[in-house]
């Protein structure tokens, strides 16, 4: 068995970054679900582009994209990965267009459970200046 070598730079200074997307990512899921309704579709925007970083990071391989941290980073050189996020990989083709681009794909190709149908903020926003929807 390989001896655990120990974490170097930048792998070591990057680890803050990794623990603060997760903590993110807990409290905007926590408040996705409980939060003031005027406010929790922005809850909602942050928990799925927290699980965008997140999944990628999990879930992209090498060769890395431009300087992006990848789970592989702290594992050692060769291991396989051997996790596998089911949800992730269904959402992941809808993310770019659905959470991070204004495209026609949210129209023309809307990705169950990331729609912005329903939206608390929308919603009450057109009920205050009177549009019906």
């Amino acid at each position: 068995m390989a001896t655990p070598q120990p974490i170097s730079y930048p792998y070591f200074a990057a680890i803050e970054h990794v623990v603060y997307e997760y903590a993110n990512l807990m409290c905007a899921g926590f408040y996705s679900i409980h939060g003031d309704a005027s406010w929790r579709t922005n809850a909602d925007d942050a928990f799925l582009l927290g699980y965008r970083k997140l999944g990628d990071f999990l879930m992209n391989d090498y060769p890395r994209k431009d300087d992006d941290i990848l789970a592989l980073d702290y594992l050692p050189a060769g291991t396989p990965r051997t996790w596998y996020l089911p949800t992730w990989e269904g959402w992941r083709p809808h993310m770019n267009k659905q959470l991070t681009h204004i495209a026609y794909a949210r129209v023309t190709a809307p990705a169950s459970g990331i729609t912005r149908s329903g939206s608390h903020c929308l919603s009450k926003s057109s009920e205050w200046r009177g549009v019906s929807s």
